[in-house]
């Protein structure tokens, strides 16, 4: 859907208005932690790997990266298709390496040394080829990482897999609605609906470097986590205010569910009412002033309306 959501309203916070029509210089759906975000959220709501996820053993970085993309955008150009890196294609191949600036070291040879640093790279170039245009390529390492922080998420957290009586655990929550006279969208990662007490508990998972004990400072403001959380409990609200089930069910405080992938360390952030009318509203701390819900959709609908 052509609707802004949260991460637009995160970066037009960043970085000014100008990103709504603008075209990211880094596409963050490549970062590590992007994709073992994604990878966490699947394994722990549906048990699987994802179908746009592939897993190769050996990832490039850098140039490298840059020139296996080239590659693999321009193969069909490429003389000998079957055998990428072979002597067919090697005057192709190290054109497109001189051009990035990829070298050897001095005294290692420069051209054959080249190709056959890329040819380690032949999982992920066919990845590339074959692959849907919104596929994830991650490493193993990362892969293997991602279970482990769902291991340690199910160890701290067991009625994930076990809930009580009464209660159910349904994830993947697309939310569409209208905020403030703006169409918007959202994805949940889960929430949690207790039948017994008619409540339903919005959460969304996080994962990151830094330590649980950081999860406000470098999750919560640092990455605008706090836009999401007002943001998501409206959307739900007004869902669940519509729902022919569910629409004298209480929709309770939003959770944000955090795992380190270094030291594995847990935390779990409840944004109360004041936090939410704060994220609504806009807040200082620290010396900073954190832009509201409100007004960061009016300064949407503004440039949209009469950029």
């Amino acid at each position: 859907l052509p609707y802004p959501s949260y991460s637009l309203l995160s970066d037009i916070r960043k970085n000014g208005v100008t990103v709504i029509d603008g075209v990211r210089n880094l596409d963050i759906g490549e970062l590590d932690g992007v994709m073992v975000g994604k990878l966490v959220d699947n394994l722990l709501t549906e048990d699987k790997l994802p179908d746009n996820f592939y897993v190769v053993k050996k990832k490039p970085t850098a140039k490298a990266k840059i020139i296996i993309k080239s590659l693999a955008k321009l193969h069909y150009l490429l003389p000998n298709k079957d055998d990428i890196f072979g002597d067919e294609n090697k005057d192709i191949i190290l054109k497109i390496c001189d051009a990035a600036g990829y070298y050897m070291p001095k005294k290692m040879d420069t051209t054959q040394k080249r190709i056959d640093g890329l040819a380690n790279y032949k999982e992920y170039f066919d990845i590339l080829v074959k692959a849907p245009e919104n596929s994830f390529i991650i490493s193993d390492y990362l892969y293997f990482e991602s279970k482990q922080v769902v291991k340690t998420l199910k160890k701290e957290f067991p009625w994930l897999d076990n809930p009580r009586e009464g209660i159910e655990i349904i994830p993947q929550i697309k939310l569409v609605g209208e905020v403030n006279g703006t169409k918007i969208k959202g994805m949940l990662d889960f929430i949690v609906i207790d039948n017994i007490n008619k409540t339903i508990t919005p959460y969304d998972l996080k994962t990151g470097s830094y330590p649980a004990n950081d999860f406000i400072e470098k999750g919560y403001l640092g990455w605008n986590y706090y836009i999401q959380a007002s943001l998501y409990k409206i959307l739900l609200s007004d869902e669940i205010a519509k729902h022919p089930i569910y629409k004298d069910y209480k929709v309770q405080e939003f959770n944000f569910m955090y795992c380190s992938r270094m030291d594995k360390s847990v935390s779990t952030t409840v944004v109360n009412n004041p936090m939410h009318l704060e994220c609504l509203e806009g807040f200082e701390f620290d010396g900073n002033y954190y832009t509201g819900l409100n007004e960061l959709l009016t300064i949407y609908s503004d440039y949209k309306n009469n950029k």
